[in-house]
């Protein structure tokens, strides 16, 4: 089963979990990191992800409610997931005080979409 990871500030999907750690392995090959410093990064990583996210389940709702947002936008499975797990969770982040929910993507027609959903969102590619 497919798990989503959520932050005080983010929520992000297990295949974004898997781009990092290839970010990660391209830093190894682009910048000349030893392979020794790119597992202590990883371990960082995964150090912080253990400790700073909280882990939902994907059940059928939220499948569905994918699947209603690939007809109606034409996402892709995974941008739909996404964006169906902020959907949901943004009514859980309502209730933490001082917290909300930034839906982060480089893609800017998702960004676009999620705006149109009610979502606060922000693009990293926005910071050099």
């Amino acid at each position: 089963m497919q798990k989503l990871h959520l932050d005080h500030n983010q929520i992000s999907s297990i295949p974004e979990v898997l781009g990092q750690l290839r970010r990660l392995k391209w830093l190894e090959i682009e910048n000349n990191q030893t392979a020794t410093e790119v597992v202590e990064t990883m371990d960082k990583f995964r150090s912080e992800l253990n400790s700073q996210y909280r882990v939902i389940e994907v059940d059928q709702a939220l499948f569905e409610k994918a699947g209603e947002l690939v007809v109606q936008y034409s996402l892709r499975a995974y941008d739909a997931m996404q964006l169906a797990a902020a959907m949901r969770v943004r009514s859980i982040v309502a209730l933490m005080p001082d917290t909300q929910l930034v839906f982060v993507s480089a893609d800017d027609r998702l960004l676009n979409i999620a705006q149109t959903e009610g979502l606060v969102t922000d693009n990293p590619n926005n910071y050099p």
